[in-house]
């Protein structure tokens, strides 16, 4: 999430919805500079069990690049959130015989197999081939499988970014969906499509983003209290925040110049659930106006209750800028480096292979095409435009009413 919104920044792009697809799950998240930026939670549950521990608010599901395709007992094709591993390992690396998205990409030309991991790994096409063909049940060919995984795996990923945004009060295609990792550029326009989100963002190094935004994230410290007071002691709580403050403040030297933040989780009372809302003289009006955005209605009328009162100090990350060069009109003709057939919306069409490496800023390409890199594959389908900005990041332009599906 912090990787997202500092490359978002330099940009100037303030409203992301993003979408970071690994080998095993995707993660997917909202940030609106508009509304606070980014989103923390104080509650959230892992296997089941409710752990309250702050966080970012950040939704994942068992949608990954291995995610493994199978039929339930009626027939009914399911991707995940079972994923392939280490052993046997992966179809189209010589080992084991269980479908997966990945491979379903591979049969459908989305990867470029010559020049996958810069070309270091050869993949197994064939065998890949062979495993699809053997398990596709009552489908008729092997693409109409690989398609069928593909348009699962991406319902699935759909859904979720519904849960953070539509669920939430937020209208998706007032947004760019960020994607990245190693599977988000695969996906990203066919999901953008179906949410109706207009642009695509893919960041530079799209496979390594996480690990850039742990090198400039703040150093944060957190302590809450629960004091379960009435809304007419909102202005009586200072008490509290200095002994939280002092508390958080031990985390660092003393020279350090730090950033003071404070909320409040506010209910309605006789409410089993509360909202976080920084805290100020309007803290009152901002949780109503919250409650009305997530829930649909909000009534000033009802008596509140402060549940949690909580402070957060940040020691934020030396600046840093993205390196930027100049920009200049072009078609991308110098990163051409091949075709390779690929599947959509029930047919096979040749599209255009670019080298990222050797795009510039200003270079424009309309889909279909696919741009190939080390840590992954952005799929741009017919109808869609792309441009390099002057950072590097790939723009994508959707034209939404043209086929972009796997299906």
């Amino acid at each position: 999430m912090i990787g997202a919104t500092k490359i978002a920044a330099a940009v100037g792009i303030d409203r992301i919805i993003g979408l970071d697809m690994g080998g095993t799950s995707t993660d997917v998240f909202l940030f609106d500079a508009q509304q606070g930026g980014t989103q923390l939670r104080s509650e959230s549950q892992i296997a089941g069990v409710s752990v309250s521990v702050s966080m970012l608010d950040i939704h994942t599901i068992g949608a990954g690049g291995g995610s493994l395709a199978s039929f339930d007992q009626g027939g009914l094709l399911r991707v995940g959130p079972q994923s392939d591993g280490s052993d046997p390992g992966p179809i189209c690396c010589g080992k084991g015989d269980r479908p997966t998205v990945t491979y379903a990409n591979l049969l459908l030309g989305r990867l470029d197999n010559r020049r996958f991991l810069g070309g270091s790994t050869e993949l197994d096409t064939e065998r890949a081939n062979r495993a699809f063909s053997e398990q596709k049940r009552t489908l008729s060919t092997v693409e109409e499988f690989a398609a069928g995984v593909l348009q699962v795996v991406e319902s699935n990923m759909e859904r979720a970014i519904r849960f953070v945004s539509v669920e939430r009060g937020h209208d998706p295609r007032e947004f760019v969906l960020l994607a990245f990792g190693g599977g988000g550029p695969v996906h990203a326009c066919a999901i953008a499509r179906s949410l109706q989100i207009p642009k695509v963002l893919i960041p530079v190094l799209p496979g390594a983003l996480s690990a850039v935004g742990i090198l400039l994230a703040d150093a944060t410290r957190e302590r809450s209290r629960t004091v379960m007071l009435p809304g007419e002691m909102l202005e009586s709580l200072e008490e509290h925040f200095e002994s939280l403050h002092a508390e958080a403040r031990t985390a660092f030297s003393a020279e350090n110049a730090l950033v003071l933040e404070r909320s409040v989780d506010l209910r309605y009372k006789g409410q089993g659930y509360e909202l976080n809302v920084p805290y100020s003289p309007e803290a009152a009006e901002a949780f109503h106006l919250k409650h009305e955005q997530h829930f649909g209605f909000a009534d000033r009328g009802r008596q509140l209750e402060i549940v949690n009162v909580r402070v957060r100090l940040r020691l934020q990350a030396e600046s840093f800028t993205f390196a930027e060069r100049m920009s200049r009109l072009g078609d991308g003709s110098q990163a051409l480096c091949g075709t390779n057939r690929i599947y959509f919306d029930g047919a096979w069409s040749n599209a255009s292979v670019y080298d990222r490496g050797l795009l510039y800023p200003g270079d424009e390409i309309r889909g279909p095409a696919l741009i190939g890199e080390y840590t992954s594959t952005t799929v741009l389908p017919p109808g869609c435009l792309l441009e390099v900005d002057r950072i590097g990041n790939l723009l994508i332009t959707l034209n939404n009413g043209a086929g972009q599906s796997g299906d």
